[in-house]
């Protein structure tokens, strides 16, 4: 694949909110403050106190914008003005500074400024890091920009910076989010002969792929292959390998998936069920499909309204139409309110 990087989704640039403005007033009355001191000391012949003021307001105002960033209710407004506030003062020195600000910015889906705040780093900064790295990695992955994500990971190494599990763990999540199983499958496939040992989450990260793609086979392989290197499965990884055998209707695969989740010690969820049921749905298998719902009741999960539209859809392609009704009246009983699809 080619090595493009396309623009992040950027939402318009905020103006400083509740907590920033808050924080550059207090800047404000510091500065004050340390412009009185330094006039009383020039007038009383003490050159050093100036300096120590101003040091002391910067420390205050670094504090406060970090205090923001750490802070996983501050609003993307308020985020996005601490960065602005510690990179223009200068205030950001060391890798730590640097990793909560790209953490930040990467939760709130800031793709383009945390790869434009590596980019200073690499200029004007401490070298980055592996964690800085996998933070600009992680907004990749949110935005499914998996071409960049794959750039930043040549880039790592073309620095000298091994990518770790993380590193790859990401990266192929970026890679299925961006409709890309072979470069997910691939990715997975280099992780070993570098020495970095995949996971239960690359091997789910890159199952998710195939089940995107519609790719059942090769989820099934990948299956096999963690169960043989002794990574066991757990819930994340059966749903998805569910989900890609509904994607291509083996309908009977998926069922026998789910029930081998219980002699892993994994208990199928309201993901799993639903997922079999759509498996099903695919292959109009309207009887195999209200078994199923049943079935959650049975086990003690709760379906949903989507677990009852998929039902529905599954005999309405059956032409069963009396389980579709039936299905229709027990969802009225149970109080879940029909939806568009039912109806």
């Amino acid at each position: 694949p080619g090595r493009l990087a396309p623009s992040f989704p950027n939402g318009p640039r905020c103006v400083r909110s509740s907590k920033v403005g808050r924080a550059a007033m207090q800047q404000q009355r510091t500065g004050r403050g340390g412009s009185q001191h330094q006039q009383q000391s020039r007038r009383g012949g003490r050159g050093g106190g100036g300096g120590g003021a101003a040091r002391a307001g910067d420390r205050s105002r670094k504090l406060a914008a970090l205090a923001v960033l750490k802070d996983r209710s501050s609003c993307s407004e308020d985020v996005a003005a601490a960065a602005d506030e510690l990179e223009a003062q200068g205030l950001l020195s060391s890798p730590q500074d640097y990793t909560i600000v790209l953490s930040a910015l990467a939760r709130r889906r800031m793709g383009n400024r945390t790869l434009a705040l590596l980019d200073s780093m690499s200029r004007h900064g401490p070298a980055p890091n592996v964690i800085h790295f996998n933070a600009v990695i992680s907004a990749c992955e949110v935005a499914a920009d998996w071409e960049r994500a794959l750039s930043l990971l040549d880039r790592m190494r073309a620095l000298g910076l091994p990518p770790d599990t993380i590193s790859y763990n990401t990266a192929i999540s970026a890679f299925a989010k961006g409709g890309q199983w072979q470069v997910a499958i691939e990715m997975l496939c280099q992780m070993m002969p570098a020495a970095v040992v995949p996971n239960v989450v690359s091997f789910s990260a890159a199952i998710d792929a195939c089940a995107r793609g519609g790719e059942w086979e090769q989820a099934m392989v990948l299956l096999g292959c963690m169960q043989s290197l002794g990574v066991p499965p757990n819930n994340v990884t059966m749903n998805s390998t569910i989900a890609a055998c509904a994607q291509s209707g083996q309908w009977e695969l998926a069922i026998v998936l789910l029930e081998g989740m219980e002699h892993m010690y994994l208990w199928p969820d309201n993901v799993s069920y639903t997922a079999a049921m759509r498996a099903c749905a695919r292959a109009s298998r309207g009887a195999e499909a209200l078994a199923l719902l049943q079935r959650m009741w049975q086990m003690g999960v709760q379906p949903d309204p989507v677990s009852y539209s998929t039902a529905i859809s599954a005999c309405e392609k059956a032409g069963e139409w009396a389980g579709a009704l039936a299905a229709l009246e027990e969802m009225r009983q149970v109080r879940l309110l029909p939806g568009v699809v039912c109806c």
